[in-house]
């Protein structure tokens, strides 16, 4: 997996994660508002107990504290857009 901070603002944060087929990122807390924007792909994203398939232009949104973890179906990337609400 690999990360790529595009915008990090103190109340926005955009980061482009490039990710291989059959790689995940374990599960974690969103520390704020997220969505999560597949731009080439395919991803499985695990957030609390619903699993959604997302592809090229879906976009998942998750409220702050929600436990998420992604699996990568193909080769792909996807962005991480995070709001801090001050």
């Amino acid at each position: 997996r690999n990360g790529l901070t595009i915008i990090h603002e103190p109340s926005l944060r955009v980061v482009l994660t490039a990710m291989a087929a059959g790689r995940e990122i374990v599960e974690q807390a969103a520390a704020g508002p997220l969505l999560l924007q597949v731009i080439e792909g395919a991803f499985t994203f695990r957030a609390g107990e619903a699993s959604h398939r997302l592809y090229v232009g879906n976009v998942l949104g998750l409220e702050q504290g929600v436990s998420y973890a992604v699996e990568a179906l193909e080769d792909g990337a996807f962005l991480h857009i995070l709001v801090w609400q001050q």
